[in-house]
């Protein structure tokens, strides 16, 4: 460089021209690059899931988030406050991935403020940090902004489930803004919508987990028998599903290689089930009134099995019952889960306490299953599976350690199928069953009722045709080997 240009570009004209030329690289590379963000983070907390991405696409209207978060009152509080801006930085991935669904306020509830009245009003929870008088928000606040009704809170974000953010922040963004319920397709042979209890003579109630699905999606009823389920079912809920018929079993089939997602519940000796009729059917399961349910054809082509023939034992897990001579006796099949049977890296399962099963099976994966299976709940290697015959008439439960011996292995109870599936009824649909011979009396009645249910919920539609190639990873089943539990946790 020549000492004449070197002059001209340190003279005042010349650094007011660089200066001039770096603001506008400066700014140009900033709108180039303007909503890119790089996530450091080991977990990649901060990159927005493909499930969440997809759903902000298809927001039905429009919401505000308020971060509440006490900026003053955290100075001295390195870990909340880094905390806190990961927060607002996740926050701020979602207004960006929401093509303008969503905008953001970070809010400063300081004392004695008309912000810190709202905090409260909202119900937001303020945490003393151990001075006089000095307490913290860090809440966020959900509404819709066409109907302020429609409003979600999480009262304070806890940094020890930060793992979960991203789900906490995304369900209540679909509770809040989406018009619709997505609708629940409910088949189960048990009363689980209340009915007649025979062995109280009593009229017995909905279970409160059916309750409860009520009052967060629509549920549909679909019975016990039909031929295909309708397409606008987002999530089909199977509760022991016991002799089933092969054209219902062909439309749960058809509607998971179609790319449902399903959650089953199959069981080896459901207690609820009243086979056998009334006060003597737990005696009657050993002299033909079954009470187990699986579906092995479609357990099959997922790659998993159920022996609807074993229950699972656990040394470990065994929780104190009665007993006929009136001393508590730990019971082999009634179990009591821990954080140590959850799977910790789901957000299913991570945050429950202790889940009650009585009389469950196992879910075992096929060694060349096509399908990924993820254990969520699993036994002690302090158990094994035991014939189900040996609790259908049982009186003392110590008699069960007589033939209990540990194998060493983690039986799952409850996993999550997913990938890429092939129908189990690769010759289509199975032809209809032969017609019935005339009934007569109650008999009658019931088959006719049957019959009017399944005409009812067998229009064909898209789903009517044989699916026999394999469908994409969005697929999944949850297979439970128990239909009714017990849980508690953080949730």
């Amino acid at each position: 460089m020549s000492p004449t240009l070197t002059k001209r570009l340190f003279s005042k004209a010349g650094l007011l021209v660089l200066a001039l030329v770096t603001l506008l690289l400066t700014i140009g590379v900033s709108q180039l690059f303007k909503g890119a963000r790089v996530d450091l983070t080991q977990d990649r907390l901060y990159t927005l899931s493909e499930g969440t991405q997809n759903l902000l696409k298809k927001l039905d209207g429009k919401a505000t988030l308020q971060f509440f978060y006490s900026e003053n009152q955290t100075r001295e509080l390195p870990f909340l406050r880094n905390y806190a801006r990961r927060v607002t930085e996740l926050l701020e991935e979602y207004v960006l991935a929401s093509n303008g669904k969503l905008r953001l306020e970070v809010i400063d509830p300081e004392p004695f403020s008309e912000n810190e009245d709202k905090a409260a009003e909202y119900g937001l929870q303020a945490v003393p940090l151990g001075g006089p008088g000095k307490e913290a928000y860090m809440g966020l606040v959900i509404t819709n902004d066409e109907d302020d009704s429609k409003r979600e809170v999480i009262g304070f974000l806890h940094p020890d489930k930060e793992r979960f953010l991203e789900y906490d922040i995304s369900k209540l963004v679909y509770s809040v803004v989406q018009k619709s319920r997505p609708k629940i397709g409910l088949v189960s042979t048990l009363q689980v919508n209340g009915g007649y209890d025979m062995m109280s003579r009593q009229p017995s109630g909905p279970w409160m987990s059916i309750s409860q699905l009520r009052q967060m999606y629509d549920v549909d009823d679909l019975g016990t028998a039909f031929d295909v389920i309708p397409e606008d079912i987002n999530l089909l809920v199977v509760i022991h599903p016991k002799e089933l018929t092969a054209r219902t079993r062909y439309a749960i089939d058809q509607y998971v290689v179609g790319g449902g997602h399903a959650l089953i519940f199959v069981d080896p000796n459901a207690e609820s089930d009243q086979a056998g009729g009334g006060m003597m059917g737990g005696m009657m399961m050993g002299m033909g009134g079954d009470k187990s349910s699986s579906l092995p054809t479609l357990f099959k082509a997922w790659g998993i099995e159920m022996d609807k023939s074993k229950v699972l034992a656990d040394g470990t897990l065994a929780l104190s019952v009665g007993s006929p001579s009136g001393r508590p006796v730990r019971h082999l099949g009634i179990l009591g889960l821990n954080e140590q049977s959850f799977n910790n890296d789901d957000v299913i399962t991570s945050m429950l306490n202790s889940i009650n099963v009585a009389t469950s099976g196992a879910v075992i994966q096929l060694e060349d299953a096509p399908t990924d299976v993820e254990v969520l709940l699993h036994s002690t290697k302090n158990a094994m599976l035991m014939d189900a015959s040996l609790f259908a008439m049982l009186f003392d439960p110590s008699s069960l350690y007589k033939d209990f011996k540990a194998t060493g292995i983690e039986y799952p109870l409850a996993v999550r199928v997913t990938g890429m599936v092939k129908t189990a009824f690769p010759d289509g649909r199975p032809p209809e069953p032969e017609p019935e011979k005339a009934e007569t009396g109650e008999d009658g009645l019931k088959a006719e009722e049957e019959r009017g249910r399944r005409t009812c919920n067998g229009s064909e539609g898209k789903r009517g045709r044989n699916k026999s190639s394999k469908r994409a990873a969005s697929s999944y089943c949850s297979i439970h080997a128990a239909s009714q539990c017990y849980c508690g946790g953080g949730h």
